[in-house]
């Protein structure tokens, strides 16, 4: 059994219990790959990080970010999420007001903001789809290829297809086939993000959804690299003026479906700065705990199995110690 320092955080929010949540596991050297893979797997989050040792001299930390699926490159609300965890657990920036991780996509720079954190979104790079990827795609977001106003994948280390469609209700009134859409996403594919402009004078000047089935999520609450990518495009293409925008995400749920009050919606502030898009957020309610689990072997966890049968994943026996609720913002 081992023991490990673990937070629960919720981002994009000042709402506790809202938002959406990363687990972050902060002795992250501890954890090899493969049991990191089946900790993701077990906190069923969108994301859940791992807090390492860098390796790069300008940088604070190294995160390592893991869908229930596969490991990321980069993700934007693990990164704010991460962040707090690291200054709440004693980390001392290398330069004041300023930290720098490092992952996979490279080095991400955050600006701590009072009791805020924004990071410095790294370099999209975009891509036209084809004419059969918008078709299928369209398909499996059950509306016309005539409502997709535009569309680009966008590759800021997730890679989201992602597409205006004529109106923020359209984004709303979204059914996608979750398999159809998990299908037609190419092999490197991160999932599919899909935003429409509310008319001027709307409080939020547009809405956002993100999917992400091949990854075991079928919807993101709030998903921060889509929303970079939404905002790469706003400003690529200047689809608004707006140097600033408050955007609206709401995940969709079966209460909806039926014709029932959404459960919830939250709006976050986008901005561009120096030709870089620059994420605002909130992080409101922090857990603290210990992890405590083991790995079964998967020879001795299967020893019972039917010749032939494909094994199982191992899988963790985990505990809470002292878990405690924090409610008040980053102090």
């Amino acid at each position: 059994m081992r023991r490990l320092a673990f937070q629960q955080v919720d981002v994009f929010t000042t709402v506790p219990f809202k938002g959406n949540p990363v687990a972050v596991v902060l002795d992250g050297d501890q954890v090899p790959q493969e049991e990191a893979q089946v900790i993701a797997r077990w906190t069923n989050l969108s994301e859940t990080t791992f807090v390492c040792a860098p390796t790069h001299p300008a940088a604070d930390y190294r995160l390592r970010i893991f869908t229930p699926r596969s490991e990321l490159p980069f993700a934007g609300h693990p990164t704010i999420g991460s962040a707090h965890a690291v200054l709440r657990h004693g980390l001392k920036p290398r330069t004041p007001g300023r930290l720098v991780q490092e992952c996979a996509k490279g080095l991400v720079s955050l600006q701590i903001d009072d009791d805020r954190l924004l990071f410095a979104l790294p370099v999209c790079v975009h891509r036209e789809p084809t004419a059969e990827q918008r078709a299928r795609v369209a398909g499996a977001l059950g509306i016309a290829e005539y409502d997709i106003v535009r569309a680009s994948i966008v590759d800021v280390g997730p890679v989201w297809f992602t597409l205006q469609v004529t109106e923020a209700r359209t984004v709303v009134a979204l059914q996608p086939d979750m398999a159809e859409l998990a299908a037609v996403a190419p092999v490197g594919m991160t999932g599919v993000t899909v935003f429409g402009l509310y008319p001027k004078g709307s409080p939020p000047n547009l809405e956002v959804r993100s999917f992400a089935p091949l990854h075991g999520v079928p919807e993101d609450p709030v998903c921060g690299s889509g929303n970079g990518c939404v905002a790469s495009m706003i400003q690529r293409d200047r689809v608004t003026t707006f140097s600033r925008y408050v955007a609206a995400q709401e995940p969709v749920s079966r209460a909806r479906r039926a014709g029932l009050r959404p459960l919830r919606r939250r709006r976050h502030h986008l901005a561009w700065r120096r030709r870089r898009d620059l994420r605002r957020r909130d992080v409101n309610r922090v857990a603290d705990s210990e992890v405590t689990w083991a790995i079964k072997s998967p020879r001795r966890a299967n020893a019972a199995a039917e010749p032939g049968a494909e094994p199982e994943p191992a899988a963790p026996v985990a505990r809470n110690f002292g878990q405690r609720l924090i409610c008040g913002r980053p102090g």
